[in-house]
């Protein structure tokens, strides 16, 4: 069995990085493959597209996961 890590990230106004972090935190999953991840994005509160674009990479990727405050 694959030891679960979990990234919690917290995010405000990030819309302009949320797609680029995504794509650098798949890569490094993809290298770590013993690993099974969790990435917890937390959304607190922003006033510009943030919860759009990690709509967008949860509906990409179900190992993405979102908490909007």
């Amino acid at each position: 069995m694959k030891k679960l890590i979990s990234i919690v990230i917290p995010a405000y106004n990030e819309e302009l990085v949320i797609k680029k972090l995504a794509i650098q935190l798949r890569a490094i999953m993809q290298k770590l493959r013993t690993f099974q991840f969790e990435v917890i994005i937390v959304d607190n509160g922003s006033a510009d597209n943030t919860i759009g674009e990690l709509v967008k990479v949860r509906a990409k990727d179900s190992r993405f996961k979102i908490i909007q405050l």
